[in-house]
């Protein structure tokens, strides 16, 4: 089970007690202290309030948004108010309660004579949620309105809640913060232990910084640790790009390096800005929880980015340079290539007459210009070499240019293979293919359908998802499914080919649509 300590404990007692001048007697409207809560195995209701602390209307509001909650997303609250748990305090009974009734589960416990408060959420509740339920929950306990902290709960449960849920006369403390309440004193403390904390912040290490929605699951303390680690890392990226930038520019020239230089522009007023909303955070004006989170994944998004296309750059480099020290052997190995590549022409030349005579030609137009393009590839792949082996000559600091002409001299080579390939496996292929078309046009007419039924849950539930992304996809899906089912016989080959693209395309838009809808 997701374990964060949240806990409140009544501190009206000591130097507390004094300074804010409050007293130890219960609140007036509490029930008496005989009536205990039920025991977790006992709880059944989705509202329990031995405590008598709610109207009968209050509950009503508060089953209705549990109902809303289960319907939507599957998940379950149960809210229960006591006087007591037998021995047990707020949080461990909130524990315990989710234990008994599973991992889709959360529980909000209030101990209303006690003062504490727990709350707790399964397995299946999405990361920092918990956070953002107990942060909604706490700001009403200043007035101890204890229907509108359980509905401030609820919408932070439902993704509907604002920042009113953390209003209050707070005061800062070293384990957390303290309120004011009618009777007594609220504390807010709600650390977890640094086993949770390290756990936690390894696995968003993980997260992509393009992914927007994962991060803003995240709770604000590992935010808050992720976003100090991006402007580290990215200061000292830049720091270092900058070297590798200077050695690059003075190896290939500052026409090579434009992209390199321009992740380097970028990145810097990407950190300049992150710096300046970590100063805001940091600053004496306070921020909500939403404004807090939504900087904090701005920082660690926008660097994390940055952060990427400069090492990709300086990878980049790194390889071309790599390459220039080896450009010799470099070029050895790619001209035995092309001697191998033009070796295997008049072979694939002879392959092709014998494919004419047994195929007809729309059977044939996939690779009806092989040979040809195989041949125009491997003569510009010569090309780039006799002109790789001129630059190489030169004197040290003069080579920087053999780099992209050995470049080039592999992709016209890799493009000459390609095409020889596509004549000397053309009749495996097209068997192949015709027995494999009908399943292929099977499968994607299957993810068109699966496309359509996940586009309609996401818009009854509100998703925030590319939609008109995914009608694209499915628009060019069925277009080709279409054409497959019409040509199929008479160029199986080529209709396969364009099914399995269109399929992989289908797949990856699928993929981030049922991430998701299914959250």
């Amino acid at each position: 089970m997701n374990k964060r300590a949240r806990i409140g404990h009544l501190l009206c007692t000591g130097l507390f007690a004094t300074a804010l001048g409050c007293g130890v007697a219960a609140p007036a409207f509490a029930a008496s202290a005989e009536v205990i809560a039920q025991a977790p195995t006992a709880v059944s209701e989705r509202v329990t309030d031995t405590a008598g602390v709610l109207s009968s209307a209050e509950e009503q509001q508060l089953t209705e948004k549990i109902t809303q909650l289960q319907q939507e997303q599957q998940l379950m609250v149960h809210i229960v108010f006591s006087n007591g748990f037998d021995g047990m305090s707020a949080e461990d009974y909130a524990s315990a309660l989710v234990n008994e009734k599973g991992p889709n589960s959360a529980a909000y416990v209030v101990d209303v004579e006690g003062r504490t408060m727990g709350v707790q959420t399964g397995d299946q509740w999405p990361q920092g949620k918990l956070d953002e339920m107990y942060d909604a929950a706490y700001g009403p306990l200043a007035t101890d309105d204890w229907a509108g902290s359980a509905n401030a709960l609820m919408d932070a449960a439902l993704g509907t809640g604002g920042a009113g849920g953390n209003s209050g006369a707070w005061l800062a403390g070293a384990g957390g913060a303290a309120v004011v309440a009618g009777g007594g004193i609220w504390a807010y403390t709600r650390k977890r232990t640094k086993k949770e904390s390290a756990a936690v912040l390894e696995d968003a290490r993980e997260i992509a910084p393009t992914d927007i929605r994962r991060l803003n699951s995240l709770d604000l303390e590992t935010l808050d640790a992720l976003a100090q680690e991006e402007l580290v890392s990215t200061d000292e990226s830049i720091r270092r790009g900058k070297e590798e930038l200077d050695i690059a520019t003075a190896e290939f020239g500052p026409e090579r390096t434009r992209a390199f230089t321009r992740a380097m522009n970028h990145s810097t007023t990407t950190l300049q800005k992150a710096f300046s909303i970590r100063q805001r955070l940091d600053d004496s004006i306070p921020e909500t929880p939403e404004q807090r989170r939504e900087m904090l994944v701005e920082i660690i998004s926008s660097c994390g980015q940055a952060d990427d296309a400069l090492d990709a750059q300086a990878e980049e480099f790194a390889e071309m340079r790599n390459l220039l020290i080896n450009a010799d052997s470099k070029l050895d190995e790619l001209t035995q290539r092309t001697i191998d590549v033009r070796a295997r022409l008049p072979k694939a030349e002879q392959t092709w007459e014998g494919l004419q005579a047994e195929f007809n030609e729309q059977m044939l137009q996939s690779v009806a210009d092989n040979t040809q393009l195989a041949a125009a590839a491997l003569d510009e792949a010569e090309k780039s070499l006799d002109s790789a082996r001129e630059i190489a000559a030169r004197p040290a600091g003069e080579q920087g240019a053999v780099v992209g002409f050995i470049r080039d001299a592999e992709h016209a080579l890799e493009i000459s293979d390609r095409n020889l390939q596509g004549v000397e496996n053309a009749r495996s292929n097209i068997s192949q293919a015709q027995a494999a078309l009908p399943a292929l046009i099977d499968e994607v007419e299957g993810e068109i359908a699966e496309a359509a039924q996940i586009k309609a849950q996401g818009r009854s539930q509100g998703t925030d998802a590319n939609w008109d992304a995914l009608d694209e996809v499915v628009a060019r899906a069925q277009q080709a499914v279409d054409t497959a089912k019409q040509e199929g016989t008479q160029d199986p080959l080529g209709q396969h080919t364009a099914l399995i693209t269109i399929d992989t395309e289908l797949d990856e838009q699928l993929d981030t649509v049922r991430e998701i809808t299914s959250t």
